[in-house]
């Protein structure tokens, strides 16, 4: 984490590298400029390093959120962010896995992505109050739960346009559907 760090403000405050220099060795010096020029040494990885490391004390291995997060950021499993809507909740693939729909907190609409391009294709109006999202992977159909209103939609994927709604007693934080028995089942 100390070394990402230095590399970071190496790249971003290259005046600091003879004060960082008294922090590293030589070697771990060389190598930090080194790592400057690679594209992968992002504040993304320190972030992802530095919470890692934040839950290595209530770990039952001490290390493995650490290792963990190594082998992700290995595995280039952050691969970019999107520009969305401010506070991502909850998303969805639908079943081909080429559209990933996500509802934002305190927003009216809903995002839609292509993961292969990794490009937001489509935003379309929802209403406020979106708490969960879920595609069915029998018809591809998508609900959104309202859960200010009690309610969840229902809507084509295709065109966006709501098919139907449900009421329901009161608000609705999860759902999920039972493939066999087509049941959607709300928590």
């Amino acid at each position: 984490i100390h070394r990402m760090r230095v590399v970071l403000l190496l790249r971003h405050a290259p005046d600091l590298a003879k004060e960082l220099g008294k922090e590293l060795s030589a070697e771990d010096l060389t190598l930090a400029e080194e790592l400057t020029k690679q594209p992968g040494a992002t504040s993304e990885v320190l972030r992802i390093l530095l919470e890692a490391h934040s839950t290595m004390a209530y770990a039952a291995v001490p290390h493995l959120p650490l290792e963990m997060a190594v082998i992700d950021i290995a595995n280039k499993s952050l691969v970019t962010t999107l520009a969305t809507e401010p506070g991502p909740l909850r998303g969805a693939f639908n079943r081909s896995g080429t559209r990933l729909y996500v509802i934002h907190e305190g927003s009216s609409y809903l995002t839609v992505i292509d993961p292969g391009s990794l490009a937001v294709v489509e935003r379309f109006f929802v209403g406020m109050g979106m708490s969960a999202v879920l595609v069915d992977t029998r018809s591809d159909f998508l609900y959104v739960t309202k859960k200010q209103e009690s309610m969840i939609a229902m809507y084509d994927p295709q065109s966006f346009f709501p098919l139907d709604s449900i009421q329901v007693d009161k608000g609705i934080a999860q759902m999920t559907i039972d493939d066999e028995e087509n049941n959607l089942y709300l928590v």
